[in-house]
Order: structure tokens, then C-alpha cells, then sequence
């Protein structure tokens, strides 16, 4: 039976290693700009459509590409707030207060009339006339509506509530009411709501739905913005037609399928608004040559390319092939450590002096889905942000899935050999102590072809691997991590998730990922050692520390000493732990083994050594003539040497050092 050569690396790592590889790539090249129209305007033959009714505005979501600011301000004039009628208040207090002077009390009427002299609408001329504004008297009135201009000769607005306008030349106001009136009063002044100079946009912000609206106020028209990311969606498969084909339930019978993957994958980005997607058609899985030609025009055309199908382990899936050796392309990884969806496979290429990422996401469309999910999401949203600067930064901060903890209301039987990403549905409520509860039910069988089981999906619930001869089933009240999927966008254009920093499913809980080297002593031959008995070591080891703590992604087996140092070089960057561990080895193997590693340490871990011995000579008391050795590593691992004799006992007496080593190494 076909094996793949590549290992299941955590779903947390693959993330990670996906955010690093993005943040590289935007670090390479200056982020493309375009300008983008505030209003969109429809055109003039479309039928019985109004001159100006436009369709909704493209800019939301988008990425500003300059600052914009209201020079002059808003409104541009001053505008009524209400109904009613225009005064000058300073004139009529000065008529009122002579005419206290003049006469007596009882003379003085309680009603004051004035005289209408105009009327304004909303949209007429800010301004009358002097020559129709009396200058000999102040008791002159302009009927205004909500939003008209007032004329520059009037302060005040009394509503028309408060105004008796039974005759048509003359208002009657209560003097009780004019008493209380103020300068400015309903009145709108210039740069009230917008003051001159005031930042609308800034460089960097997401445009959001009440942009659009201040834009249009201060009279801009169009807006410089990011350039979202190009993504091509390519389906593979001689078994998939196409919807266009027309083809009926009957054509399934004789081995063909409807393509869904592509129509999903691009329903589900085109959710996102942060990318521009595009489905590429169906590329047929028996021609690598024509394969080739339509994966290297998919690369030079889009910043993400996607592709479903082609990359399990069957004669016909070549999509590695193609991408790796046909066109140059850089495998990350070549399997996740999860259920649905362990064939994904991520890579990058550089093609004409451009960068594209590339995720090889399974065939069933369940696993294709949560895949594009899990993975494609932050690396689209990190690149929408167009936010660069340094990689570390940039990863910490990048967006992932919002977590909650939710109690499980079904019994799910666990895989034995990977954690799984149970799709859920959630309800939430208020316990008896007013806090959140959430609970979360299985949308039923979880077959990585049943599209059904994506239905009512809120949440991806992290069931861990069962262990055999131990916990093998989750039950129903156990409470379980769970990613949020469906839940409302933020902002236009951002999920509302949480940065990679503050996430626990990414965070130093997240499974280790461990290289491990056997090291085969100098009287056992390589011959001898079978596969079988390599997996019992590596079982051991991940039962010392924990299945469900860690998984080894790597693995090696040798009998030359001296190429140890080049062998742990090979095994990269990614790695939170390499392991050592020499099987049937002599004293003097155990010392070449600790001179060839110890050269390549920036720092040594003397104490964990120490307490690797002092494990490990509990069960095995010849292991105290081993010469262990820990520290981390000039390539950003912690790395420990054990004999396999005591193995249990060394590891179950360091494996919690191991993550305070590694949250230190990783500060």
C-alpha cells in the first residue's frame, strides 16, 4: 500500500507556517493601488432606470490607499434644523427692549408680529436680497424648511410649533418665546458637523458603510485603495463535469460527479470580501503535461491559487508532481495532523519574479471547506490588510477564529490516529451565574464527502485523538475548545476574529511538534531494525509526553554518528522539539553523539539533562553511563539526546520543562 513520505504536522503549525509564508511575500513586493468610485453610477440605456440611481458602493470593505481630509468642512452653509422661521434675535431683543423704554406695562403687547418677508426651501439660494430685508425694523421672519439655507441676515430659528402663521404676510410669536430664544438656535452652523481639516480616511483604515456617506458630504468622488488579492480556484479531476455541461443525475451512474468544489470554495471567499476570487474550471488529472500549463498560468495570474482534488495517493494525483518538480514550487507541508482533511498541502512558488501561494486543498468538499477555512481565511485577511513590518509582528497579530468553550451534547466515538475538527452547531444561553453558556451539537455524520454535514455549522469543536486502551469516546456534557466559523463580519472586511497572540488553540497549549532521530548503535546493524519497531519508539515517546501534547511530524533512522549534525539541519525550522534518541549505543557511541550535537547548541539546558538521566536511571540504571544532552538549537528548536533504555522515565520527568524551555526560547 501507498505511503505518503511527508508527515502530519498540527493544524496550529501549519497556520502558523501559512502566516509567515504571506507575511514574507508582502513584505517582498509594494501593495498595488487602484481607484475606486465612491458612487457608482448606472448607465443611461438601462431601461426605465432614473439618470441618477446608482448601485451600491464598492469601496466598503476595502483598504484605504491615502488619507482624505474635509478641507473646507461641512455643511458648506448655514442650514436649518427645523421647520419654522428665521429671525435675526439680536435685532428683535434691541426692538423689544425699546419698546420697554417707550412705553408702559400694560401697554406692551404678549404677542409680537412679524412680517414673512421670504420663503426658503431646501435647495434654494442661501441668500435674499438686502433690499428685501427692512433696515428700519427687526421684526422680519423667512420661512424656512429643514436643511434650506438661512440668509445671512437671520440668527435664529422658532420652530413652527411655536409660531401662529394663520395669516399669510405675518407671524404671531408668544414674547414668552422670543424671551427664551437664543442666538444660533435650530441653526446648522458652517463646519458643524465636518470641521475644516478633519480626517475622514485615514491611510491603512477600512472603509467602512459610514464612509460613504462622509466621502459623498465633503464632495469626493473616487478613493485610492488597496488592490484586493487575486485568487484562482482550479478543480481537478476526470471524474468532475462541469454545471454548464448540463449534465443530469443519470450521468453520475457512469462515474462522473458535478464539480462542487469550485462553486463552494468560491461562494466561501466571495463571503469573506477580501479577496477577489475566480473559478479557473476543471482541470482533468491524466494529462501532467496539460496539468502543468494550467497550474503555471494560474501562478502567474493571481497572488493565491487554490486547488481541490489530485493530491492523495493514488495513481492519478499529480498535483505535487506537477507543482514541485514540473514548476520549481517549495513544499511547506504535505499533510495535517486532522480530521477532515490530512492529503492539504501547502507551497510557494516563484515564477517570473513572482510570488504566489498555493494551497492544495483535498476533494471531498467537507475537507476542502474546512481546509480553505482553517487555512485560506487569515492568509487572505492578512493579506487585505496590507499591514507589513516585521515577521514575527506580523504573525502575532494576524486575525484567526474567534474560541469559546462548549459543552458537548452528544457522544462522539474518537479517531485513533488524529484529532478531529467536529463541525457544530451552537446554541448560546445565560447560566444561573449570568455568564455564557454555549452548547454544541454534531451536525450529524461527519464523512469528509457529505456536503450536508457543513449545514448549520457555527463552530469547529476540537475533539482530541482517542488513545487505545484509554479514552476512546467523547460524552455528552464534556466541555471541548471550539473555533467559531459563522458569525458576523467585523468591519466591512475583517472576520471578527482574534490575533494569533491571544489564541489558545495556536498558543503553547498547541500540540509539539517533534522531530525524532533514532541513532543506532554501533552493534546493531540497520537491517535489524524494522519499521515496526521505529513506531514503537515513537508511540513511546508521545505516550511519555502525552498523545494529545504533541505529534511527531519527523522521523529518521541512522547509523552514522558523524552525519548527525547534517541530518538535524535537514530537518528544518519548524519544529518545537527534536528529539535524539540512540538505541543499543555503547559509552563511546553516546559521547560522539554528544560531541556531534553540542556544537550546534547556542545554549545549553544542563539542568534538564540532569533531570533526563535522573528519569531515565529509575527504570534503566545503566542509563546514568549516557550522556544526554539538552539546549536549543542555532536553528530555533529545543533539542534533547536520551538513551532509548528509560525513555518513559526520562521524558515523564522533563515534559513539563519542556514547554517553560520553549516559552523562553520563544522570548
Amino acid at each position: 500500500m501507498a505511503t505518503s513520505s511527508h508527515p502530519m504536522i498540527p493544524v496550529p503549525q501549519a497556520i502558523r507556517t501559512v502566516l509567515t509564508k504571506t507575511a514574507e511575500m508582502m513584505n517582498e513586493k509594494a501593495v498595488p493601488t487602484e481607484k475606486i468610485p465612491v458612487i457608482v453610477r448606472t448607465s443611461e440605456n438601462e431601461g426605465e432606470v432614473p439618470n441618477n440611481s446608482s448601485y451600491p458602493s464598492q469601496l466598503v470593505g476595502r483598504i484605504a490607499a491615502e488619507t482624505i481630509k474635509a478641507i473646507k468642512g461641512y455643511p458648506l452653509y448655514t442650514a436649518s434644523v427645523m421647520d419654522g422661521y428665521a429671525i435675526n434675535i439680536d435685532g428683535v431683543f434691541d426692538t423689544l427692549n425699546r419698546e420697554c423704554e417707550d412705553y408702559s406695562k400694560d401697554m406692551i403687547s404678549a404677542v409680537i408680529k412679524f412680517k414673512v418677508v421670504e420663503r426658503v426651501y431646501a435647495g434654494a439660494s442661501k441668500d435674499i436680497s438686502d433690499d428685501t430685508v427692512s433696515t428700519e425694523t427687526s421684526l422680519e421672519a423667512v420661512y424656512v424648511t429643514t436643511g434650506a439655507p438661512i440668509p445671512s441676515q437671520f440668527d435664529c430659528v422658532v420652530p413652527i410649533e411655536q409660531v401662529d402663521d394663520s395669516a399669510e404676510a405675518f407671524i404671531r410669536i408668544d414674547r414668552t418665546v422670543l424671551a427664551s430664544a437664543k442666538k444660533n438656535q435650530w441653526v446648522r452652523l458652517v463646519g458643524c458637523d465636518i470641521t475644516p481639516n478633519t480626517t475622514i480616511l485615514s491611510k491603512g483604515q477600512l472603509v467602512e458603510t459610514v464612509h460613504v456617506g462622509l466621502l459623498t458630504q465633503i464632495a469626493i468622488h473616487e478613493v485610492e485603495v488597496n488592490c484586493m488579492p487575486r485568487v484562482g480556484i482550479l478543480s481537478t479531476g476526470n471524474e468532475l463535469v462541469s454545471q454548464f455541461e448540463g449534465t443530469n443525475g443519470a450521468s453520475q451512474y457512469d462515474g462522473m460527479i458535478p464539480d462542487a468544489n469550485g462553486p463552494v470554495i468560491l461562494s466561501l471567499l466571495m463571503s469573506y470580501g477580501s479577496c477577489c476570487p475566480v473559478h479557473l474550471g476543471i482541470a482533468e488529472d491524466d494529462n501532467i503535461n496539460r496539468l502543468t500549463l494550467l497550474l503555471r498560468e494560474s501562478i502567474l495570474q493571481n497572488d493565491v491559487v487554490i486547488t481541490t482534488g489530485g493530491i492523495s495517493m493514488g495513481e492519478m494525483d499529480c498535483v505535487e508532481e506537477a507543482l514541485v518538480k514540473n514548476l520549481g514550487c517549495q513544499l511547506h507541508f504535505g499533510r495535517l495532523h486532522m480530521k477532515p482533511g490530512k492529503p492539504t498541502s501547502f507551497f510557494t512558488a516563484h515564477l517570473d519574479g513572482k510570488q504566489t501561494l498555493i494551497f492544495a486543498l483535498p476533494g471531498n468538499p467537507v475537507s476542502a471547506m474546512v481546509c480553505a477555512e482553517l487555512l485560506v481565511r487569515p492568509c487572505l485577511d492578512m493579506i487585505h490588510s496590507g499591514i507589513i513590518g516585521k515577521l514575527p509582528n506580523m504573525v502575532e497579530n494576524a486575525i484567526v477564529h474567534s474560541e469559546v468553550n462548549a459543552t458537548l451534547m452528544d457522544i462522539v466515538k474518537l479517531d485513533m490516529e488524529r484529532p478531529e475538527y467536529h463541525r457544530v452547531s451552537l446554541t448560546f444561553a445565560v447560566d444561573e451565574k449570568n455568564g455564557l453558556k454555549v452548547s454544541a451539537s454534531s451536525t450529524g455524520i461527519q464523512r469528509s464527502s457529505r456536503l450536508m454535514s457543513m449545514c448549520e455549522v457555527d463552530g469547529l469543536l476540537l475533539l482530541p485523538q482517542g488513545i487505545k486502551g484509554g479514552k476512546d469516546t467523547s460524552n455528552v456534557g464534556e466541555n471541548y475548545q471550539t473555533l467559531l466559523v459563522r458569525r458576523p463580519t467585523c468591519n466591512a472586511g475583517f472576520f471578527s476574529g482574534i490575533q494569533v497572540k491571544d489564541s489558545l488553540h495556536l498558543g503553547d497549549n498547541a500540540p509539539l511538534a517533534i522531530g525524532l532521530i533514532e541513532v543506532l548503535g554501533s552493534i546493531v546493524n540497520d537491517t535489524n531494525v524494522n519499521s515496526d519497531q521505529y513506531k514503537n519508539l515513537s508511540r513511546r515517546l508521545l505516550d511519555a509526553i502525552g498523545p494529545n501534547d504533541a505529534i511527531v511530524v519527523q522521523s529518521k533512522k541512522t547509523n552514522l554518528i558523524f552525519s548527525l549534525q547534517d541530518q538535524l539541519k535537514e530537518m528544518g525550522t519548524s519544529l518545537d522539539l527534536i528529539v535524539v534518541v540512540g538505541t543499543d549505543t555503547s559509552f563511546r557511541d553516546n559521547l560522539e553523539i554528544s560531541n556531534e550535537i553540542k556544537p550546534i547548541l547556542t545554549k545549553n539546558a544542563s539542568a534538564m539533562a540532569l533531570a533526563i538521566v535522573q528519569g531515565a536511571s529509575e527504570n534503566a540504571p545503566l542509563a546514568t553511563l549516557s550522556e544526554p544532552v539538552a539546549g536549543y538549537t542555532n536553528f530555533g528548536s529545543l533539542l534533547i539526546s536520551t538513551p532509548n533504555e528509560g525513555l518513559e522515565g526520562a521524558f515523564g520527568n522533563v515534559k513539563y520543562l519542556i514547554r517553560q524551555a520553549l516559552s523562553k526560547l520563544k522570548n
